[in-house]
């Protein structure tokens, strides 16, 4: 009877567990939920273009970001350890180009922010309650923006948007022990 008992609960746990994933998205086998969130509705500033310079104003600088509103889920996930950053990345990449989403942009390292080397696009996007998991990680990041745009009639109404960044510790040492850290957000802007 524990034995059973026991085993429910694992299965439960499981279960559980998976329900943080947003159905879209699901994470990459082993990893682990960090923080989740939901918000019914709300705006969000969708980074589809290299960021130039983090504190400038002009029009160029504007057109970096996307604005976007609508129901936010946001899941961050710590990979299962020694998986390379590429491998995680393109875990997630491959999942949302296999629902039909279009990438808006896509960049690694010191391409996603060139005049800083990286630096001022990790400081942008990295979520502040991640901490040192994430700040200061440029040289591995990666991160991608995609749409997939909703007809009439399905399931979710309104074009959804995803964002996803990913980094690493070191990237001299691709498989090496430490986690990749992932970041997702998702925008269903017809809710």
């Amino acid at each position: 009877m524990k034995r059973t008992l026991f085993c429910l609960g694992l299965l439960g746990a499981a279960i559980s567990a998976q329900a943080q994933d947003h159905p879209l998205v699901p994470r990459l086998s082993g990893s682990q939920v960090l923080k989740q969130e939901t918000k019914a509705s709300d705006s969000y500033r969708l980074l589809v273009h290299p960021l130039e310079n983090p504190s400038s104003s002009s029009p160029e600088h504007k057109e970096t970001y996307l604005p976007v509103s609508g129901r936010i889920t946001r899941v961050a996930y710590e990979s299962p350890r020694g998986v390379p950053v590429s491998e995680v990345f393109h875990y997630y990449e491959g999942k949302l180009q296999s629902e039909g989403f279009e990438i808006l942009y896509n960049c690694a390292g010191k391409t996603c922010s060139p005049s800083s080397e990286g630096h001022g696009f990790n400081d942008a996007i990295a979520p502040a309650d991640l901490g040192d998991k994430v700040k200061g990680k440029a040289k591995s990041q990666r991160y991608l923006a995609a749409k997939l745009k909703r007809m009439k009639g399905d399931l979710y109404e309104g074009d959804t948007y995803v964002s996803v960044y990913a980094t690493r510790t070191d990237l001299a040492q691709e498989t090496k022990d430490d986690p990749v850290y992932v970041n997702v957000v998702v925008i269903e802007a017809g809710k």
